[in-house]
């Protein structure tokens, strides 16, 4: 529709920045560029927005933290599953990044990250092992892994079921039952 309206209008009157605008509006668009180029062209130029996640499996999650509905059926499978309570997607989002930063270096893929209702953060990593870390002293829980992670677990990660680190000083790992 905004092509067709662009398209009815002369060369020289066409407002790019009012068009730019409309068309960054919708969802997944990350950004827009229209040039005209003498004697009838005008180039439209859209960039869509990178879709990070899921939330709470019925909202997009894009590459800026933000929220969009879009139909479900053509929504990928790989997507990443973020859970929380509503209006908290930015926390949650937020603390994915910095937790994918660390785990990515290390060959860690994060399937899943969730803040429940009580505040208490897991977060799921391939092959689907959930990696408790509660609600209290969460970084200093998430070094503790990752100190863990380098010294023994890269051998045998594949073997466990969680890693269960709101303990004080300690962790329990509980191994997959095969």
């Amino acid at each position: 529709m905004l092509v067709l309206e662009l398209k009815n209008q002369g060369f020289l009157t066409v407002n790019q920045g009012k068009y730019k605008d409309k068309l960054e509006t919708i969802d997944w668009v990350k950004s827009v560029k229209i040039n005209k180029q003498w004697p009838n062209t005008i180039n439209v130029v859209v960039v869509e927005d990178d879709v990070i996640g899921l939330w709470n499996k019925r909202l997009l999650l894009n590459s800026s933290g933000e929220l969009y509905a879009l139909d479900q059926r053509i929504v990928p499978d790989q997507l990443i599953q973020f859970f929380g309570p509503e209006d908290r997607e930015n926390e949650v989002y937020t603390r994915y990044k910095l937790y994918n930063d660390e785990l990515a270096t290390r060959g860690i893929l994060i399937e899943e990250i969730e803040l429940d209702l009580r505040g208490s953060w897991v977060i799921t990593v391939r092959p689907s092992i959930k990696i408790k870390l509660g609600k209290d002293v969460t970084e200093e829980r998430f070094e503790r892994f990752l100190t863990i992670w380098d010294q023994s677990l890269l051998e045998n990660f594949e073997l466990i079921s969680y890693i269960d680190l709101r303990y004080s000083e300690g962790f329990v790992i509980k191994r997959k039952n095969h």
